[in-house]
């Protein structure tokens, strides 16, 4: 009995580590079917390959790709075949991200057994699994950096210390490398909940003594997390904005564009004076000046990145699954709504009528939860009976505050071009080159 009473208190601090084994033994369930050699996880952004080189070549391969960097995906890949690696890096990322928001769980100060409910209950919410038939992996390899992000903020704003700064540098850039456009996202919302953080910390504590006590380790730390991206990301960076810009670029047709006008403005910055000192016979647009993409053009663009936003109609299918059809290429069950319909189909019924791989499904429990906790944190701010709640549940209530806004910005981003937040967005720089809204 006496040994039962000091064994108990050191399985109770290894939480993290049975949380991720049960994560992972619930994903080893859920994905049963595809486990066995006669399966296979169906993932078209991501197929399968059943073979591959050896382990010295996959190690030497990794250690001599440009902006590769050592995270959990590229272990699983050098350490795993092919197969047996494409279907654990799934089920290997949705474990790490129950730990990680039990990580952010438990850096607002909740129990450990609260903690591992809500990373549970994260990783295995509706969309993060309907996903899975689309195989967008790069979601869901970057999803556990994004989330530790916000766990690294928490710490690093209560407690700067050097560390945590550094790592918040470092899963910025593994999620970067896996989805750059939504871990940008993830990156500029994390600014604002630093920011709103330290309002909240110094209303609580006062202004004065706040800053005080941390300005000199806040400041040594942001910088700590510059160098820490900068030396950790430097390649892949050079791979994001060589590589997957001009990729992106390519495939909208913006490169090719863009070389043509060169080409045009270089060849009239020559002729501006010819031999015979007559006049150019093209336009001169002056001396390397690009001509600037007519109406059409611009229209074009816009359509294509904005294919893919969420109909407001579809919001229904967050807590009713299905209701407008599975997929698009289901036979049982045709999806029949507006995702993915091509420009102008309603006139011409030319291009695809709707074009969409997954459903929208979060789940009426976990919406249940979200708008429960919603309620809660406005209650936590008013006196009820003239008693208010204790400073630490106020505490979290803002947070909650704070991830309903970000929630409303994030559904106002989705409806893409059915509603307005996009179209300012759209004119960020790089944010042109971002597809698909619905992903936020």
């Amino acid at each position: 009995m006496r040994r039962m009473k000091r064994i108990l208190p050191v399985l109770a601090r290894l939480w993290p580590a049975w949380l991720f084994l049960a994560a992972l033994a619930l994903a080893a369930f859920v994905f049963a079917d595809a486990l066995p050699s006669a399966g296979v996880l169906v993932s078209p952004d991501g197929m399968p390959t059943f073979t591959g080189p050896g382990f010295a070549r996959r190690v030497m391969d990794w250690a001599h790709a440009p902006g590769k960097i050592l995270n959990h995906d590229e272990l699983l890949r050098m350490l795993l075949p092919p197969l047996a690696f494409h279907e654990l890096s799934y089920m290997v990322s949705a474990a790490l991200s129950a730990l990680a928001l039990a990580a952010y769980l438990r850096a607002l100060g909740l129990a450990p057994l609260p903690c591992c409910a809500g990373g549970l209950a994260f990783a295995f919410a509706g969309y993060n699994f309907t996903l899975f038939a689309a195989g967008h992996r790069g979601y869901f390899d970057s999803m556990p950096y994004a989330l530790l992000v916000f766990a690294l903020v928490e710490r690093a704003v209560r407690r700067p210390r050097a560390v945590s700064f550094l790592l918040v540098g470092a899963c910025a850039v593994c999620g970067i490398a896996f989805q750059p456009d939504v871990m940008s996202f993830f990156l500029g919302l994390a600014i604002v909940y630093a920011v709103f953080r330290v309002l909240r910390l110094a209303a609580v504590e006062g202004a004065g003594a706040c800053f005080r006590a941390r300005w000199k380790g806040w400041a040594l730390g942001v910088l700590l997390a510059l160098v820490s991206f900068g030396v950790f990301g430097s390649g892949t960076l050079r791979h994001v904005f060589g590589d997957v810009v001009a990729g992106r670029k390519a495939q909208m047709g913006i490169a090719h564009s863009e070389e043509k006008n060169h080409a045009e403005s270089a060849e009239a910055a020559e002729g501006a004076e010819s031999p015979d000192g007559r006049a150019p016979s093209r336009p001169d647009r002056g001396s390397g000046a690009a001509e600037a993409p007519d109406e059409a053009e611009l229209h074009r663009r816009w359509i294509f990145a904005t294919n893919w936003s969420m109909p407001p109609e579809a919001v229904a299918e967050f807590v009713a699954p299905s209701f407008q059809g599975y997929d698009s290429g289901s036979r049982e069950v045709p999806y029949w709504g507006r995702i993915g319909r091509s420009d102008g189909w309603e006139e011409t019924h030319a291009g695809f009528a709707n074009f969409r791989q997954h459903s929208l499904y979060v789940g009426a429990p976990a919406v249940g939860l979200a708008l429960f906790a919603l309620a809660a944190a406005v209650l936590a701010f008013v006196r009820v009976g003239g008693v208010r709640a204790p400073a630490r549940d106020r505490d979290r209530a803002a947070a909650a505050l704070f991830w309903g806004g970000a929630a409303l910005v994030a559904l106002l981003l989705a409806l893409g071009r059915f509603g307005f937040l996009y179209r300012f967005f759209y004119k960020l720089p790089m944010m042109d080159l971002v597809r698909g809204p619905l992903k936020f």
